[in-house]
């Protein structure tokens, strides 16, 4: 399985305090696109790319959360390449 390990512009600290510094996240398999295509629908593309960095990270969905805008934006164009451009779950515009 191919991952991809992001180096975080700023690190964020999750429930137990300690500090993150990076996150590793693995190729998704085709049940980790249709359940986030799913999510996007119900719970909007921010959400569903929250739910998808959880899943794939251990992080709390507050956690994640707590991941700044331009590493949030890197880590979701991993995740974006997955999908067709009517699929996308973030824009990039």
């Amino acid at each position: 399985m191919m991952s991809q390990t992001f180096q975080l512009l700023t690190p964020i600290q999750d429930q137990q305090g300690s500090t993150i510094t990076e996150v590793t996240v693995d190729e998704p398999c085709i049940k980790e696109i249709i359940k986030m295509t799913d999510d996007a629908k119900k719970h909007g593309p921010v959400m569903a790319m929250v739910l998808i960095i959880s899943g794939q990270t251990g992080l709390d969905a507050f956690t994640v959360q707590k991941i700044k805008a331009r590493d949030f934006s890197a880590i979701s164009e991993y995740f974006n390449g997955f999908f067709t451009n009517s699929d996308k779950t973030t824009s990039s515009d």
